[in-house]
């Protein structure tokens, strides 16, 4: 089916999904330094996060959402105006955000499955660089451009951390593959003062941000506001598809079919490369007839860098993309640009290259 990019955003909206709490703030494009933190919840007297319950959660926090943009902008339509940011864990692999990426869709964050490009994701250590970011940080420890910096963010379940070169028109550059591990605790904040205090003299420049406990939430907002702060990141994993081409030496016999071709993995992406933050990949598909409804495509994602073929080990199919084609529309002599952007999460699109037209992709789970 073809579908509608809208684009009127007018209010971005974070949510810092939490393993232990959770939290979310705002702000308006007009007034982009107003970022308001939502402090209060008044069913566990716990400030600025809430614990993170696992059913019905995001609905619900859904809800207190739209209710606090309610009572600031009368004229604002959530589902039109406002840009939802999700912060998630470093060690989220793919298939763990387009979890949540479902999860945001039947909780009612967007207005169907069919548009969600009012959806970003962020990771938390990213989140937490941008809000650094700010003039009083950036003073205290004379960061200045080409300098660099590691956030280590410290969390009630998890550990992230990211190193970051600050480059001009401050913007952020990704130096090292981003990393986190589910060891966190709630102890972890005095023990990271104690470090400070005994590392002090060697490592002079260690920082604990005003209420760090907003860092994430406020940086996920600065980040849908201003989108192209982050330059570039560093791919976690390799990325490819299957193509089928002749089998040749020194291919294995196993993988040489009857009638001399093999099934090969071709690598779309490879770990430790550094790609821009808006990088895309395009394949192009011409319909076979003119009753094609649907075209496939298969993504493969492994954590090496030497894949030769879709069934070696390690290599694992990630997506299988299936791009809905719409009825009584003239399909001939047409081109369907299938484009992937390799971020924080993959996204999908598809359009038709002699009429501009949108197509949705649907992932299809086996």
């Amino acid at each position: 089916m073809s579908i509608e990019i809208q684009s009127d955003i007018r209010v971005v909206v974070s949510i810092d999904f939490g393993t232990t709490f959770s939290g979310y703030a705002y702000a308006h494009k007009e007034n982009p330094k107003n970022i308001t933190v939502q402090s209060e919840w008044e069913s566990t007297g716990a400030s600025f996060k809430t614990p993170t319950v696992i059913k019905d959660y995001l609905k619900k926090l859904g809800d207190h959402i739209k209710e606090s943009l309610e009572r600031h902008w009368r004229n604002v339509d959530f589902y039109k105006h406002v840009l939802i940011v999700l912060t998630v864990p470093a060690e989220f692999d793919d298939k763990a955000i387009e979890t949540f990426r479902e999860c945001a869709i039947n909780a009612g964050l967007l207005k169907d499955k069919y548009n969600t490009n009012n959806l970003k994701f962020t990771t938390e250590p990213e989140a937490a660089a941008i809000c650094c970011l700010n003039p009083t940080t950036r003073e205290e420890h004379h960061l200045t451009t080409g300098d660099s910096f590691m956030i280590v963010d410290c969390g009630g379940g998890t550990v992230d951390l990211t190193t970051r070169e600050l480059l001009e028109d401050e913007r952020l550059s990704e130096i090292t593959e981003r990393s986190g591990d589910y060891c966190g605790s709630s102890f972890i904040d005095q023990a990271f003062l104690e470090i400070k205090e005994e590392f002090g003299e060697i490592v002079p420049n260690i920082s604990v941000p005003p209420q760090p406990i907003t860092s994430v939430v406020k940086g996920g907002v600065l980040y849908g506001l201003k989108e192209k702060t982050v330059k570039d990141r560093i791919l976690k994993r390799t990325y490819g598809t299957e193509i089928v081409r002749r089998w040749k030496q020194p291919d294995p016999l196993s993988e040489r079919l009857p009638n001399g071709l093999t099934v090969a993995f071709e690598r779309l992406a490879q770990r430790g490369a550094r790609l821009p933050r808006d990088n895309k990949f395009t394949k192009k598909f011409k319909p076979l007839s003119l009753l094609q409804q649907k075209i496939n495509f298969d993504l493969y994602a492994t954590e090496g860098s030497d894949a030769k073929f879709c069934e070696d080990p390690g290599v694992s199919k990630l997506h299988n993309w299936e791009i809905e084609l719409p009825e009584n529309e003239n399909l001939e002599d047409t081109t369907i640009l299938f484009t992937l952007s390799f971020g924080v999460g993959i996204e999908a699109t598809a359009e038709n290259q002699k009429t501009g037209k949108k197509y949705q992709c649907e992932i299809k789970y086996e």
